[in-house]
């Protein structure tokens, strides 16, 4: 029997980069509004019966009072205004999924979903008591991506990008990811690709659908996003290791891309 070679599948599957940023569990009143670089997975499995307890979105202004036994899916750069009263109670993932460094695959998914699945919720309350083992790392990711899969299921149209661009720009893709700080300009991407600065912005605009400018700030500001939720490091110090010329100009940068100011956002998503 003759056996295919799903060469495709085996290029696409390694574009596709999975990024667990925040995970919590617990209860936080706050009243939040802005913009994320990352998705969020918002699991609802107790409440107060308080009704304050919202989600409202910002594009379409649907308002979804928060429920037990609901999951709400947060797409990255899609605003939000959501208020958490104190007796809500819920387990919290924020994460990326990215075809290629920097191009989350629900960029454009454009709307807040809710799924309601209490079984679903109480398995993933159930893993904050285990060790993070293999086993309970695959099964969080499990869970992730199930409901990824059914959020994707019947929206083909997004997440997709031109392959044969893409991987031509791969290593500037990878470069930014690794090593794009505060300083890294157009121009350094410009000279890595052999292209005058204006040519290679129409290129890459034209191939990647985004500007240069605005793909190196969106991974500025998920790196700053990752160091301010995933370390101990204060501002200042968040702030010197991506290179910032001042602690000032790193917040006006974060605001700029989130809707608000490192430490405000540190108090609102950091404590959960």
């Amino acid at each position: 029997m003759a056996v295919t070679l799903k060469r495709d599948l085996l290029g696409s599957h390694a574009a596709l980069h999975f990024r667990l940023v925040h995970a919590a569990i617990g209860s936080y009143p706050v009243q939040a509004k802005g913009t994320m670089t990352v998705n969020r997975m918002l699991m609802i499995f107790e409440d107060a019966h308080d009704e304050n307890s919202c989600l409202r979105d910002g594009t379409s202004g649907k308002r979804y009072i928060l429920q037990p036994g609901t999951i709400y899916f947060i797409p990255c750069r899609h605003e939000v205004d959501m208020k958490l009263t104190e007796g809500l109670r819920f387990v919290s993932f924020q994460f990326t999924l990215d075809f290629y460094h920097g191009f989350d695959v629900f960029r454009n998914y454009g709307k807040c979903v809710p799924i309601h699945n209490p079984e679903l919720i109480s398995e993933a309350k159930s893993l904050f008591d285990k060790e993070a083992d293999a086993w309970m790392l695959c099964r969080v990711n499990e869970i992730l991506f199930r409901l990824c899969s059914f959020l994707l299921m019947n929206r083909r149209d997004i997440g997709n990008l031109n392959r044969p661009a893409a991987n031509r720009h791969l290593p500037l893709l990878e470069y930014v990811q690794e090593h794009g700080d505060a300083t890294t300009t157009v121009a350094d991407l410009a000279s890595m690709s052999r292209m005058r600065q204006d040519v290679f912005s129409r290129t890459f605009t034209r191939e990647m659908k985004i500007t240069p400018k605005e793909f190196m700030d969106n991974t500025l500001t998920r790196k700053a996003i990752q160091l301010l939720l995933g370390t101990s490091l204060s501002i200042k110090e968040v702030s010197h290791q991506l290179r910032f010329s001042s602690e000032g100009y790193f917040s006006r940068f974060f605001k700029r891309h989130t809707g608000t100011v490192p430490r405000d956002f540190r108090n609102t998503y950091g404590k959960r």
